[in-house]
């Protein structure tokens, strides 16, 4: 039809009795100025089926009144073998009778012109043929791409069912509900009804030990459209689970759109039967092997040295392989002790999140809220905290910063961090402090580490109504600071290892004191780090306990204090700034936007790196918070970006990472960040780096 309406003559059938009409119509016709109608001519309704079914003809003029058959009959005839019009057909009429317009529609006729007595009517109809071809062709249009589509979607159902794989097709708006499984379903014993109808019917027969993955994994997917992969058990009717490997991925449309989750289930039962032979017959051949080697060691020593000497060496290698069995049932401990420590703050912040979803909450609730929130979020960081120090200090890559420090002053501070806890528990504290100065060179925020952590210690594991001595005796060369207490001791076998990592003494089930055991190893490392060393000693249990510290001093105090900086030379004020936050996590980015707003900062957000930079453009943001893991670039990337252009350079950036590791605080600082901070974010630091900005910020 296209090359119908394109093609430079029109080929029309004229089918009217009336020799007058049929010059008026030819002569209309003939004053459209782009296109040569070629025009076959009929007096009677005989005449124009014949020459409709032998011609090619592009559309035709009718007349209703032919002296034959009227323009009624004449349409019926011409639909009667495919029961609708080859062509359009425009009906000409000699009076304005919407009865016969009406049925002419019904019959398929695109249109129809009255002709009046001057015939001026007729000036309109080669806009009408027009029209009638347009109409027409756009009919067809949808006709072929219905029919198209029909064969496309053919072709897919044939390809899919030749699959031996299973096939799906799953909503994204009603997550589990599926739209589509291929007849290879039925190799499972159930028929595909019944997955379709339940949204829960693919995770109803998912293997019990398996359904948590399965949950997790297209979490993943329907939150973040990430791809699904994903290894399960899926049980049959008859009671047997088969092994299947799930792959999607979201389907999009040509705008970036979603339209669904389109994925494969392959049954990979044979892979894990051969996977656990290969296994057993690994094993089997790896206990040869042992068994082998043991056999030419055991030869060796008796060629090599005397029967004592092989006792020893076998004595030491059983001793050494008890050592590796001990530290790895401390380590199973410390972990299974890690997600208790970590469930045990998660529970509140849990239920306090749910209170406040479910009820508008009144001033002192939400106050009450606010503290237990904020209360067991540090509490989570202490524990993180901890576990990074462990694992920093282990691989060496601590450094002291030594300075010149008061011990007394050091230790009343750390005193203090354990204030609140000895008052809950009535528990005395009695501090015994020389009165002349005493100096050590060292790192006051390690000191105060190891310190705290003691003092912590000994409340924790110290009764109701108990006590805690601190005392300090000084020699020429070192300081020795004790700590004892009259709490539970400890025990005989326990006391050698206590400074080990994850050595941790019993807790029963009526103690609340958490940790990881991780303070004393942190302690014990610290304290070596200054050159110092640290002793635990108790009679046993329910005897208390004492921790003795012995620290290098100086006898003379040779270095300046750091002379502090009077407040009134810093500029102080409370200018507002403009603060662009860029971090693909939204509960990040949106609890630290509404931080901001309450200082009544301007807050703009990004959720990736080329975002970010474009908003930052526009925004001309005063400081910039970014991620170091973005989707499409890292931070590092980020950051050059905008160092890289005049009008992004002079900001501050800040750098956020969830790894605290020496390599991304020094990439940090190569790639042009200001600054660095971890999650989760001290807001207090946070602060303080805020209020330094707006001091040495011009006006």
């Amino acid at each position: 039809m296209n090359a119908v309406l394109n093609k430079a003559s029109i080929r029309l059938l004229l089918v009217e009795d009336d020799q007058v009409d049929r010059l008026a119509c030819k002569r209309a016709l003939a004053q459209h100025p782009d296109c040569d109608f070629v025009i076959f001519e009929a007096e009677t309704g005989d005449q124009g089926l014949k020459l409709a079914r032998t011609q090619q003809i592009d559309c035709i003029l009718l007349d209703y009144h032919l002296p034959d058959l009227n323009g009624l009959e004449f349409l019926a005839e011409l639909t009667e073998e495919t029961g609708e019009l080859p062509m359009p057909v425009v009906m000409l009429t000699g009076s304005d009778n919407a009865v016969v317009a009406v049925d002419a529609l019904k019959l398929g006729v695109r249109d129809y012109v009255v002709k009046g007595s001057d015939r001026e009517s007729l000036q309109w109809l080669p806009a009408v043929v027009f029209r009638a071809l347009r109409e027409q062709q756009a009919i067809q249009d949808k006709v072929e791409a219905v029919e198209q589509l029909r064969e496309a979607e053919a072709k897919y159902r044939t390809l899919v069912e030749q699959i031996p794989a299973i096939t799906y097709i799953a909503s994204l708006e009603s997550p589990g509900k599926l739209l589509y499984l291929s007849p290879q379903i039925h190799q499972l014993g159930f028929p595909p009804e019944d997955w379709l109808v339940d949204p829960q019917g693919l995770l109803k027969r998912v293997y019990a030990d398996d359904r948590q993955i399965v949950i997790e994994a297209y979490a993943l997917t329907y939150e973040h459209h990430a791809p699904l992969r994903c290894e399960y058990r899926l049980v049959k009717s008859d009671g047997q689970p088969r092994w299947f490997l799930d792959e999607a991925n979201v389907v999009r449309d040509e705008a970036g759109g979603t339209l669904f989750l389109q994925g494969v289930l392959v049954d990979i039962t044979k892979d894990k039967e051969t996977e656990q032979e290969l296994f057993y017959y690994r094993r089997r051949l790896e206990d040869l092997v042992a068994r082998r080697t043991e056999q030419l060691e055991v030869q060796n020593a008796i060629l090599n040295s005397a029967n004592a000497n092989l006792d020893k060496a076998l004595c030491e290698r059983k001793q050494a392989e008890q050592m590796l069995r001990d530290a790895d049932q401390r380590k199973n401990v410390f972990l299974a002790m890690l997600g208790h420590e970590l469930r045990n703050p998660l529970t509140p912040i849990s239920n306090v999140a749910q209170l406040m979803r479910s009820q508008p909450l009144d001033e002192p609730t939400l106050a009450w809220a606010c503290e237990v929130l904020n209360r067991n979020v540090t509490h989570i960081s202490q524990l993180v905290d901890d576990l990074l120090d462990v694992s920093r200090i282990t691989r060496g890559l601590v450094k002291i910063q030594r300075k010149l420090v008061e011990l007394a002053q050091l230790l009343k501070d750390s005193a203090e961090s354990v204030q609140t806890l000895t008052q809950t528990k009535h528990q005395t504290f009695n501090l015994e402090l020389p009165t002349q100065p005493i100096y050590l060179e060292g790192d006051p925020v390690r000191l105060t580490q190891v310190f705290t952590n003691l003092f912590n210690n000994a409340a924790k594991y110290t009764g109701e109504g108990g006590r805690i001595d601190l005392s300090v005796s000084v020699d020429d060369l070192s300081v020795v600071v004790r700590v004892q207490d009259n709490g539970m001791g400890i025990e005989p076998q326990l006391l050698p290892h206590i400074f080990d990592l994850f050595i941790q003494g019993e807790r029963g089930l009526d103690r609340s004191e958490g940790g990881l055991g991780l303070g004393l190893t942190l302690v014990k490392k610290l304290v070596e780090l200054h050159d110092g060393q640290i002793t635990a000693y108790s009679s046993g249990a329910n005897q208390g306990s004492e921790f003795v510290v012995q620290l290098p001093r100086l006898v003379e105090a040779t270095v300046q204090m750091e002379p502090m900086i009077p407040q009134a030379l810093y500029r102080e004020t409370d200018m507002r700034l403009r603060v662009l936050l860029i971090d693909d996590n939204p509960d990040v980015v949106d609890s630290l936007a509404l931080w901001f707003e309450t200082l009544g900062h301007q807050v703009e957000i990004a959720y990736h790196g080329t975002q970010g930079i474009s908003t930052a453009q526009s925004f001309e943001p005063d400081i910039i918070l970014l991620d170091i893991g973005l989707p499409d670039m890292d931070g590092y990337q980020v950051a050059r970006k905008l160092r890289e252009q005049p009008s992004t350079q002079r900001m501050w950036i800040i750098a956020l990472s969830g790894y605290d590791q020496k390599k991304d605080s020094l990439g940090a600082e190569s790639s042009g960040f200001d600054h660095y901070l971890m999650k989760p974010t001290n807001l207090s630091k946070l602060q303080e780096l805020i209020t330094e900005f707006q001091r040495i910020k011009p006006s």
